[in-house]
């Protein structure tokens, strides 16, 4: 009995052993709190901790899932933290390739979420997991203004994360379908301008437009908030929009063009949209340099030069979209991470990437994959203008679906000094390793005719892997 009670307990503390060592590689939680509270300085506005329930439904989700967005649900839907999310809680998820240590990782995730924390206070939890995909994945949970986090309260957001969004402000003002929230009383959330449902009338239904128009704005602000006071439509400022919110139901299909442009919106940092949003218009975004955070989670069309020059925007996620017009996120020169999920055809037209020099990681998965390629020309010019042209950085690009078409240019890094008779030559890029369905051959298929240095911008074949050499 002796030597069986031994056994066990022997057996106990390797077991106890094995489980604290799979934490020490995985679970660096405490390095991200450490770094999150670090970053706000000596006046915590948020005082985060580590919650092992907390880590647990992360761990758990990252198992499943490598898109945030969809660990962000996975963690929503998780009944052991089922008391966290209360009091009107927020919660974002972010990845990062693991080519730095922990600590590292950790200062520069914060360094992302927590200039972010307006509208929130109190506590918060922070955990931190390095996936089996060689990504560290971030949980953040923060609540609104008094949350704490303990259970008490009512039922809070909407849980589905990943927007790095303010809450909505909680202004002593009605609730109206197009409403502008300008100049709170903390300083916080000046510049908010949400569309919604209230009391059956939506948005659209006041700006007699599902397409989003200044002109339908102003309808819509006329009809609503502003019907017992037209006199202070006039101290309504487009200038200052920081948030834009559209939530479910509010009947907006579309961002019109050029709507948002350069020299109008350059205050506009977030912007969140509901799964009803489609299109987004060309040059809708145009130049936008203060935007850093976009969700857009039913956008199916984005237009041309849609997001051009929006030189602070991090991270693309889409999950829908099918078409990405020309030039639709050129010069992002902060964009390090693009990942788009599709089931259906997904065509990307020339330049939709170009001169996005600091992104790296490119993932892209649906059901067939056009990569269009070509020349923009100009001054004389013939300048090269594939979807990649002049990424410098790009490192790895996953192409999950039939790849039906790769273009010219499409890897290239173009040599702009020219050679003096009007034609931009370009030289390959031997930094990207293209992990592709099927492989080398059906790459080279794709690619037609076209010479894989001198036409798409690939110096040889050994950089072209069946995507099951790569670990997802």
């Amino acid at each position: 009995m002796y030597v069986k009670k031994g056994f066990a307990t022997l057996l106990t503390m390797i077991l106890a052993v094995a489980f604290f060592t799979a934490c020490g590689r995985w679970d660096y939680s405490r390095e991200a709190v450490k770094a999150a509270n670090d970053a706000q300085g000596e006046t915590l506005r948020v005082e985060f901790k580590v919650s092992q329930a907390f880590t647990d439904a992360l761990r758990s989700a990252v198992a499943d899932s490598i898109q945030p967005a969809d660990i962000e649900k996975t963690i929503t839907m998780d009944k052991t933290v089922e008391k966290l999310l209360t009091s009107g809680y927020r919660l974002d998820v972010y990845a990062l390739r693991a080519d730095v240590d922990a600590d590292k990782a950790a200062a520069q995730l914060a360094g992302e979420f927590i200039a972010r924390l307006a509208g929130c206070e109190d506590e918060g939890f922070i955990s931190m997991v390095k996936a089996d995909n060689g990504y560290f994945y971030e949980a953040v949970l923060t609540y609104r203004h008094g949350g704490s986090g303990d259970g008490s309260g009512s039922s809070g957001g909407d849980g589905d994360g990943g927007d790095n969004q303010p809450d909505e402000p909680e202004e002593p003002m009605l609730k109206y379908a197009v409403q502008w929230y300008p100049d709170a009383a903390d300083g916080q959330r000046a510049g908010t301008l949400i569309f919604r449902t209230v009391d059956n009338v939506t948005a659209s239904d006041l700006m007699e437009s599902s397409s989003m128009s200044l002109n339908a704005i102003k309808t819509g602000l006329a009809a609503g908030q502003y019907k017992s006071n037209p006199e202070e439509l006039e101290k309504f400022d487009l200038e200052k929009v920081v948030h834009l919110i559209v939530e479910e139901g509010s009947g907006v299909t579309e961002i019109g063009s050029n709507i948002f442009a350069s020299g109008r919106f350059d205050a506009v940092e977030s912007i969140k949209l509901s799964s009803e949003v489609e299109t987004i218009g060309e040059k809708a975004f145009f130049n936008c340099k203060n935007l850093t955070t976009v969700d857009m989670p039913g956008v199916k069309t984005i237009g041309y030069s849609a997001f051009n020059g929006c030189s602070s925007l991090k991270n693309v996620t889409l999950t829908n979209v099918t078409d990405i017009q020309s030039y639709a996120f050129i010069s992002c020169t902060a964009l390090t991470n693009v990942s788009i999920t599709t089931t259906g055809a997904l065509t990307i037209s020339e330049a939709g990437f170009s001169t996005c020099t600091s992104l790296e990681n490119v993932y892209i998965s649906a059901g067939s994959i056009v990569l269009k390629g070509g020349y923009n020309y100009g001054l004389g010019l013939r300048i090269p203008a594939g979807v990649f042209t002049q990424c410098p950085k790009l490192d790895t690009v996953i192409l999950n679906g039939q790849l039906k078409e790769v273009g010219e240019c499409t890897f290239g890094l173009a040599d702009l000094a020219g050679n003096g008779d009007g034609d931009i030559p370009m030289v390959t890029n031997s930094a990207v390793h293209i992990y592709c369905t099927g492989g080398k051959e059906t790459f080279m298929e794709a690619c037609g005719k076209l010479n894989l240095a001198n036409d798409i911008g690939i110096e040889s074949e050994g950089q072209i892997c069946d995507l099951t050499s790569q670990s997802m």
